[in-house]
């Protein structure tokens, strides 16, 4: 049992000839595409061009202690503005929020949680955050608004960072970056100015524990003994042979894939799911989304709680979470209230599962569009309508050594009339407003001089990038 038998050969040796040596003979015996399924997921990224350029090395064990950076989409439109209220350029609160459920601002108090009067007291998602988020989790927390006008209901508004991320060096040291959907980003969410390496769409945590080795294919065929050898087999092509893939990519980094990757990666064969899985690596953060062992394997509360927990260790890159349902204008608050409440304990289980695991976090909350409610002066009045021009999008920045530094907590600004104002860089593009978070993201982890690199075509430059950069 676990021995390396004949039928277990690539199909050159099977037949007597001899191993091969071009980019046709590989291709011709199928070793390009088992190596491509073979090697961690993650490592796949290093064959894209503008990581080739850059000249990235290994990603490192436990991400070298970069914060996480987590995005949930709440696909739909949600009413982000009335749960965290906008000011206008100078900071102030606007005369009224009746075009956001919100009435007058003489009708409405803020909570002072976070440090800030950000959000509205009456918060649902707020209430729903402060459900999992102790006092110690929301002490170390920072909240920044950014102001920005989406399409509404639409899955090519430019808001997904993950890329730019990558480039940042957020990268997983055993599996790749993470999303939800089954797309180039895994979101509802186009690229904002850098294409992601593709994510490993993760439905079931089942998709985790089978990522972490082989294709399903091949993991129906091989036990764990011949799979640890077939990758070093893989792993041992020598310098000559590599060299052969110079169509594919430079010698150097397929040597450097395979090293990383093949290498590191049996460590994970033998480990098994157990490798990826909270429950059996933090009990407590496991607690935290309600996993047990009976839990079923495509559970909300176990998918996300696994694909956060892999952030937040350092196994996974980026992680792209999404919720449906946010296109709730049907003339009550009812249902958009839940959903709210429903985001809320998302990012609430996010940010106390990085206190528990003792880790910094970076959380950024998208949305495409927003809804309009009837104007009222008194709060609480039904959504009626779709209206984007109301958008906003979130950051959270957790710490375990206490809240980050912010010099304001609002980047851009609303109008009179109760939208986000164009007039400000990321106004009216999700792109720019992407940048923003990034350059933000980027202060939080010190690498502020990264921004240039890593968002190569932004007009945040000078002043106009100092002026959305609130984490300091």
């Amino acid at each position: 049992m676990g021995r390396f038998t004949k039928k277990d050969m690539p199909m050159w040796a099977k037949t007597g000839h001899r191993k091969p040596v071009t980019r046709r003979e590989f291709l011709s015996h199928g070793m390009i595409p088992f190596a491509a399924s073979a090697l961690v997921p993650g490592a796949l990224g290093l064959l894209s061009p503008d990581v080739m350029a850059a000249g990235l090395n290994c990603p490192s064990d436990a991400g070298a202690g970069i914060a996480a950076f987590i995005t949930l989409n709440l696909s739909g439109g949600a009413s982000l503005s009335s749960n965290f209220l906008p000011r206008d350029a100078g900071g102030q609160l606007l005369a009224s929020y009746g075009k956001i459920g919100g009435g007058t601002n003489a009708n409405l108090t803020t909570a002072a949680d976070f440090g800030i009067q950000g959000f509205v007291s009456t918060s649902p998602l707020l209430a729903g955050l402060k459900t999992k988020a102790t006092q110690p989790t929301i002490d170390g927390t920072a909240v920044v608004s950014v102001c920005v006008q989406s399409r509404d209901d639409s899955a090519e508004n430019k808001f997904d960072a993950s890329g730019m991320a990558y480039k940042a060096g957020v990268m997983g040291s055993k599996i790749p970056n993470l999303g939800t959907r089954s797309n180039a980003t895994g979101l509802s969410q186009l690229a904002s100015t850098v294409q992601p390496p593709p994510p490993l769409i993760v439905r079931s945590f089942d998709d985790l524990a089978n990522s972490i080795g082989y294709t399903a294919a091949l993991k129906n065929q091989l036990n764990s003994a011949q799979r640890v050898s077939l990758t070093r087999l893989v792993a041992s092509l020598n310098s000559t042979q590599t060299n052969k893939l110079q169509n594919i990519t430079t010698a150097e980094q397929v040597q450097t894939m395979v090293e990383c990757a093949g290498i590191k990666n049996n460590d994970m064969i033998g480990a098994g799911s157990g490798a990826v899985d909270p429950l059996t690596n933090n009990a407590a953060m496991a607690s935290v989304w309600g996993i047990t062992a009976g839990t079923a394997a495509n559970n909300q509360g176990r998918v996300f709680g696994s694909m956060v927990y892999n952030a937040l260790a350092g196994n996974a890159g980026t992680v792209n979470l999404e919720l449906g349902g946010y296109d709730y204008h049907d003339n009550t608050r009812t249902n958009g209230d839940g959903k709210d409440n429903q985001a809320g304990v998302v990012i609430g289980q996010i940010l106390e599962s990085a206190r528990i695991m003792g880790k910094p976090v970076f959380i950024y909350v998208t949305s495409d569009g927003s809804v309009v409610s009837s104007d009222s002066a008194t709060p609480g009045a039904p959504w009626t309508s779709d209206r984007g021009s109301a958008g906003m999008a979130l950051m959270f920045a957790f710490s375990p050594t206490g809240r980050p530094a912010t010099s304001g907590f609002q980047v851009g600004s609303y109008t009179s009339g109760q939208v986000a104002n164009d007039a400000t860089p990321v106004g009216s593009s999700p792109e720019v407003a992407a940048q923003a978070v990034i350059a933000n993201y980027l202060n939080f982890i010190k690498r502020a001089s990264m921004f240039p690199a890593v968002a190569p075509s932004s007009p945040l430059s000078g002043g106009a990038l100092q002026g959305v950069l609130k984490l300091v």
